[in-house]
């Protein structure tokens, strides 16, 4: 939160980061009136690739807030190039009319996306696939939530898993926390990493279809 105290702080961005201390891993796009606005640190990730200009909240006030915005009615091809360049989102949305708010307008995360797992068809490219994968010891996962498509290969040598993956391509990986340095460790940079540590029991699929499917749903 930098140098402000809570006690500094308006009421509008307590309620801000209230929503950011939830979602640390994500850019947090927070809606304001006709727009979504992106302060901080995320800001200054987000700007550059959105193609916005960076400015300040504050710009006559020694606490300059690094901020940018986009109008809502836009947002999904802002959306689309942070999910390409492998950021996961959430989404603060106004759930309230604001007409008939009485003081703050309350506000909530009505939606996290990542780079797999986006339902929306305008924030997706058209023209490639945007696979899940999962990994255990004798299987390898996919799953493309867009269009439903399951199914996963059951491969003993871990090159060979490592060979289809790179085949397949999938946009994000999703495994267990405890294996995540591993999997980074293993696979590069060329994904974004999730942890699920649980998996929906489901007979005649794999560990890690299991592990994929309850990613997708949590």
């Amino acid at each position: 939160m930098g140098t402000t105290s809570a006690g500094d702080l308006t009421p509008l961005m307590k309620q801000y980061w209230d929503m950011k201390s939830a979602h640390q891993d994500k850019i947090l796009l927070f809606r304001m009136g006709d727009f979504f606005e992106i302060f901080h640190e995320d800001a200054i990730l987000a700007a550059p690739i959105m193609g916005v200009a960076l400015t300040s909240r504050n710009k006559k006030s020694a606490d300059q807030t690094p901020m940018c915005g986009v109008p809502h009615h836009s947002i999904a091809n802002h959306i689309n190039k942070l999910l390409s360049h492998g950021f996961k989102i959430a989404i603060c949305d106004q759930i309230e009319d604001p007409k008939l708010a009485k003081g703050l307008l309350k506000r909530g995360v009505t939606r996290i996306l990542s780079p797999g797992m986006v339902y929306d068809p305008d924030t997706l490219d058209g023209h490639s696939f945007n696979y899940l994968c999962a990994m255990d010891t004798t299987s390898v996962s996919f799953m493309e939530p867009t269009t439903g498509e399951c199914f996963f290969y059951l491969v003993d040598d871990e090159r060979e898993r490592v060979k289809l993956i790179s085949v397949i391509n999938p946009v994000e990986f999703v495994c267990a926390s405890e294996f995540l340095d591993y999997s980074k460790t293993l696979l590069g940079d060329r994904f974004v990493f999730s942890a699920c540590d649980s998996q929906i029991e489901k007979a005649g699929i794999s560990e890690s279809g299991r592990r994929l499917l309850s990613y997708a749903v949590a």
